[in-house]
């Protein structure tokens, strides 16, 4: 199971091991795709909330798109 990998990876001193496991774990649990659900999910709502605002419409664009570009980094 998951819990049991997280305790073996915990008593591992092989930071590059450790880091390989810990990859391999996350990739299993679909961790990325879950952020990214959710982090589409929270810019739409948000984005709702911003169009129900009384402010310009080039105002409002100017913020989906840099809020936009925050979301699209790459690390």
């Amino acid at each position: 199971t998951q819990r049991q990998d997280l305790n073996i990876m915990a008593l591992e001193t092989d930071s590059s091991v450790k880091v390989k496991e810990a990859l391999r774990l996350f990739n299993d649990l679909r961790v990325e795709e879950e952020a990214n659900a959710l982090k589409e999910k929270y810019q739409t709502l948000a984005f709702d909330h911003l169009d129900k605002i009384a402010l310009g419409t080039e105002k409002k664009d100017e913020i989906k798109s840099f809020a936009s570009s925050l979301l699209a980094r790459q690390y």
